[in-house]
């Protein structure tokens, strides 16, 4: 989540401009991306970027690039997985 705007911002600058992590789902509607010549298109549904609702700020996240990340539904794990860069 974007704290501070900005622009042409230096690689070693991009924690001064980050407030905090969340999660957001990015779903697509294939059926209706083939369907049409625009791609996103079918990302463009009033339902299809569900975020949150917890925010983490940025202090309490060391590196953002080794976290341990999961989903859960209807009390269910359904995948777990650690993304690294």
């Amino acid at each position: 989540m974007i704290g501070k705007g900005g622009r042409h911002i230096e690689a070693g600058q991009w924690r001064e401009h980050v407030f905090g992590y969340m999660n957001c789902n990015d779903v697509s509607a294939r059926d209706f991306q083939i369907a049409v010549s625009q791609w996103t298109m079918g990302k463009n549904f009033d339902t299809f970027a569900p975020m949150g609702p917890w925010i983490v700020t940025a202090h309490e996240v060391p590196d953002p690039h080794n976290l341990d990340i999961s989903l859960t539904s209807t009390a269910n794990e359904c995948s777990t997985r650690i993304h690294a860069n």
